[in-house]
């Protein structure tokens, strides 16, 4: 199966992040707000993205990154393994 995914370089990195973030600590929680603080500390440390963020209620958020984490989602790149439908448990998916 080919995936053409509308980011190639932030979805590819997003990806790498949720892996390398779950095979450091595999017992760690991985939620939406983790990912979106883990990617601003790539953004600041000058890792090449188009993610644009904006200080939000609970620290740096970025529109287009809470989309790719959608779309990385319905392309199995990364599974949602919560048991609870309020908050999200990122894992890598099988493709």
């Amino acid at each position: 199966m080919s995936l053409l995914l509308e980011h190639r370089w932030e979805h590819a990195l997003v990806g790498a992040v949720v892996e390398a973030a779950k095979s450091a600590c595999p017992s760690c929680y991985l939620g939406r707000t983790a990912i979106q603080k883990l990617i601003y500390f790539l953004h600041v440390l000058n890792v090449p993205m188009q993610f644009k963020f904006r200080i939000h209620h609970f620290g740096p958020f970025c529109d287009d990154l809470a989309g790719a984490l959608d779309w990385l989602q319905a392309d199995e790149i990364v599974v949602d393994q919560s048991q609870n439908s309020r908050y999200s448990n990122f894992v890598p998916g099988m493709n």
